[in-house]
């Protein structure tokens, strides 16, 4: 870290102009200082160079104002701001300084404290601008500008600066900064206490010591300049402040060269690098365990599947595969599964108003539709409320309603991407690729916190695929350890259900295993029981259905139930 401090002079003349300047290497030891043109003027070296100009004592007055309430936020700086706070300054200090507020360059102290008196300094701003404007000539640009002397409330300084006849007194503390000429007026004016000390430079020592009557501590300008570039302050602001950006990069570009190469920041720097390697040690066995925990809880999930049914060679999605043997093996033995047509007419027939039930009724696959249910739209939004929670989607389509079991995601995040809005996606989008690009340079700790930051989505999805497969797996050991019905012994027992639960009108034609019951004015009753039975004795279940409802028999109460159904229903044996 290279700095170059640049006392700005009083009076410029043009490229002839001299300054002083103090170069240190580490904020601390003072490496070279001389006084020459700006175009001679040392150049910073390093990644961390930066020049700092100092405004004399002389060039500045200070000022304690009150701004309004609220004026002094967190982002005052901000552009549109700025304007506002200069023309509350002005007025303000219109008063109070010789020159017009428009000739003045004015500098709020650093972290002001809202609702707060605040100090503001006030210097030329045509002398400020050429003198800064020299530097930028000379390639040698101002990063930061700070005053030679500022209030200072944590105490009381008295220094002597110049040299003999025209040295001068300066006397800080927190009222502001004064500056007199080195007289014994001046000295009898301060009343400096005698256990004090005083601060002089070499050329007014001897003279200061003649008027204070005691040994003063010498101090050169340069060591002076030294330690008022290691204040907080920096008056460009307004407009030598282009935005709020340029100085917050400032600060954090100074707080990094300060953490990166200050001597006193070096055992937090090692701190910092020790807790890094520890953090990244730990994560990555945190992540290592987590990751065989996960590992652990899907070879269960697969061992379900391969454990129920052995003849599953290749798992590709443990739980999809477990649920299509599961729903074959059912289909196979008779038992009533949620995809069954008597388990959705149960279902809807629990949420449904009474009174009300479909005119036609068509049955395929997993899916029912039917015409006919007069539903209002309050009533609509609350059977379909029902019904999802009973793992059923119903879907509306005209005065056709369709229903079907719901599909149950398996990933949470899946189902939350498919609820936000474009906007959000692409904002979503935009983090996560500001995310991949920062996992190239930290390629230590992403695959890490990667893995522990999904850690606990990942296990409530395959806790949930453990769960199901677990019950799945008891459902298949029941199925499978039912007796076997044969075909020419389920047909039989089919075609003696048809004849005793539907009567003489009914008709049964069979090719293969598929079995085409016709039927002719069934009370929905008998209807029920002959599914059931037939379910239960044939084992067989049935796959497609096309119902219509006749008129209900007349009568002082008619009912949905005191009506008869026309149609045909397909049924599915076992095979041979």
């Amino acid at each position: 870290m290279t700095t170059l401090i640049v006392s700005l002079p009083l009076e410029l003349s043009g490229a002839a102009t001299t300054f002083a300047y103090v170069l240190t290497a580490d904020g601390v030891g003072i490496t070279q200082h001389a006084q020459v043109p700006a175009a001679l003027l040392p150049t910073p070296t390093g990644a961390n160079k930066e020049l700092v100009a100092v405004i004399p004592i002389q060039a500045l007055s200070w000022h304690r104002v009150e701004l309004p309430r609220g004026l002094l936020g967190k982002n005052f700086f901000q552009d549109g701001s700025t304007a506002r706070l200069r023309a509350v300054l002005d007025g303000l200090l219109e008063e109070r300084t010789l020159d017009e507020p428009g000739q003045l360059h004015f500098a709020l102290e650093p972290a002001p404290q809202p609702d707060a008196p605040v100090w503001v300094a006030a210097c030329n701003r045509d002398w400020l601008n050429a003198a800064l404007q020299l530097l930028e000539q000379a390639g040698r640009p101002a990063g930061r500008i700070v005053p030679e002397f500022a209030p200072d409330a944590r105490g009381e300084t008295l220094q002597v600066i110049g040299a003999t006849p025209h040295a001068q007194l300066v006397k800080i503390d927190a009222k502001g900064v004064t500056l007199l000429p080195l007289t014994s007026a001046a000295v009898a004016l301060v009343a400096w206490p005698q256990a004090s000390p005083v601060l002089a430079e070499p050329g007014a020592a001897e003279f200061a010591e003649q008027l204070l009557k005691r040994p003063v501590a010498i101090e050169q300008a340069s060591q002076r300049w030294l330690a008022a570039a290691q204040s907080g302050w920096d008056l460009a602001q307004f407009d030598l402040l282009s935005n709020r950006r340029t100085r917050t990069w400032r600060r954090l570009g100074d707080a990094w060269r300060a953490g990166l190469h200050s001597p006193r920041w070096r055992a937090a720097r090692w701190a910092v690098l020790t807790l890094l390697v520890t953090q990244v040690l730990g994560l990555n066995a945190w992540a290592w365990k987590d990751n065989a925990s996960l590992r652990s809880k899907q070879d269960a999930v697969r061992e379900a599947l391969t454990s129920s049914f052995p003849g599953v060679k290749t798992v590709v999605d443990a739980p999809l595969q477990m649920a299509r043997e599961v729903a074959a093996l059912r289909r196979a033995s008779g038992a009533l599964g949620a995809r069954d047509l008597e388990s959705m007419l149960s279902a809807l027939g629990s949420v449904t108003p009474p009174g009300k039930s479909f005119a036609t009724i068509e049955f395929t696959g997993d899916e029912l539709k039917g015409t006919g249910l007069a539903l209002s739209p309050a009533e609509l939004t609350s059977v379909t409320a029902l019904l999802r929670q009973r793992g059923y989607a119903l879907r509306a389509e005209g005065d056709r309603l369709s229903m079907r079991p719901a599909m149950n995601s398996t990933s949470p995040l899946a189902a939350r991407w498919a609820r936000l809005a474009e906007r959000e996606r692409r904002l979503v989008l935009m983090a996560l690729a500001v995310v991949a690009v920062a996992a190239l340079w930290w390629l230590g700790l992403a695959p890490a916190l990667g893995s522990l930051r999904n850690a606990e989505t990942r296990h409530r999805v395959i806790d949930a695929q453990l769960q199901q497969m677990q019950a799945l797996q008891a459902q298949a050991k029941t199925l499978q350890a039912q007796p076997k019905l044969s075909y020419d012994d389920a047909l039989r027992a089919l075609e003696s259900s048809v004849k005793q639960g539907l009567g003489p009108t009914a008709r049964l034609q069979v090719a293969g295993e598929r079995a085409t019951v016709t039927l002719k004015g069934v009370s929905a009753d008998a209807l029920a029981q002959w599914l059931t039975q037939s379910r239960v004795n044939a084992r067989a279940a049935p796959t497609e259905a096309r119902l219509v409802r006749n008129a209900a028999v007349s009568g002082p109460t008619p009912s949905a139930s005191a009506a008869t159904w026309d149609g045909s229903v397909v049924m599915t044996l076992p095979t041979r």
